[in-house]
């Protein structure tokens, strides 16, 4: 589905849970001393967690909204523009200088070889600045989140010094070099990220904001994308095991393709005409339903 549909569902999703477990006495966080209400911070990160899993996307809605991926890209083209005009205007002035030495001496001199030269280095480096530009535009999402790993270790390491953090800042790192929906699409991902959310949310007294995150998490994957024609895998470990058939049991075998293949109720195509009028039927039933979940719960109280 669309990030749009995402993000949305991941909130009404938060608001629908929080308010049936809050209504039926039961409480998801008890044994972490923290409530588990409905709040701004909870929206927002049921939001992100909605989003979340399109991380190994280009394209997808999380990174084009990535302010770090705009920073480095916005630089890369106005480094590219001012490049542009530095080597046209040096370009032409090295022309004019060559023609210039010709038209004054016969023989070649030294200054015409040193001009060439500088011609050709400017040519080189020109030439390995559009590489370099063109090869941030491909891999700028890995690079986006291997300089935010980094920085959460150098942080965690200055200040911090927790396993789990560091674990958490591999887990950027690697993530986006996996392909789409893959890893960041199975349930090791879903748990391995929601355990992060939690725990480090809970280092603010905010479990409950991590929590959201894992309901979006959640929701990204089995409410939205398992209803897509390309599906989900249940695990990325028994994904990969099916793909490199590797184990030659039939029982095993059986067992990996099981978990290890996309599932899915195949409603819907992604970025189809019937596909988006589906995704706006569903996000509407998914709004009224979070809506009358608190009209609710006001008749209740």
């Amino acid at each position: 589905m669309l990030g749009r549909t995402h993000y949305k569902v991941g909130i009404a999703v938060y608001i629908v849970l929080t308010i049936a477990f809050s209504t039926s006495g039961i409480n998801l966080l008890k044994i972490m001393n923290s409530n588990f209400n409905i709040t701004i911070m909870g929206i927002f990160a049921a939001a992100i967690g909605g989003l979340f899993p399109d991380v190994d996307s280009k394209h997808s809605l999380v990174n084009q909204k990535n302010p770090l991926s705009k920073i480095i890209l916005k630089t890369m083209e106005v480094t590219g523009a001012l490049a542009n005009f530095l080597f046209v205007g040096v370009f032409i002035i090295l022309i004019f200088g060559i023609i210039f030495a010709l038209t004054q001496h016969l023989k070649l001199s030294k200054e015409i070889y040193v001009m060439a030269l500088l011609v050709g280095l400017l040519f080189l480096s020109f030439s390995v600045m559009r590489k370099f530009y063109k090869f941030v535009s491909i891999n700028i999402v890995h690079i986006v989140y291997i300089i935010i790993g980094t920085t959460i270790v150098a942080y965690n390491f200055l200040y911090v010094n927790d396993i789990g953090i560091y674990l958490i800042a591999i887990l950027l790192m690697i993530m986006t070099f996996f392909k789409h929906r893959t890893f960041t699409h199975s349930i090791e991902a879903w748990l391995a990220f929601s355990f992060g959310a939690i725990h480090i949310a809970s280092k603010f007294h905010h479990t409950d904001v991590g929590v959201a995150f894992s309901l979006g998490y959640f929701s990204h994957l089995y409410l939205a994308d398992f209803l897509t024609v390309e599906g989900v895998s249940i695990s990325f470990l028994f994904y990969t095991l099916h793909k490199k058939r590797i184990i030659k049991n039939k029982f095993f075998k059986t067992i990996i393709s099981l978990l290890g293949k996309k599932h899915s109720l195949k409603l819907m195509k992604t970025g189809s005409d019937a596909g988006n009028r589906f995704e706006l039927v569903y996000t509407v039933i998914w709004a009224l339903l979070a809506v009358g979940s608190f009209l609710l719960t006001t008749q209740v109280i």
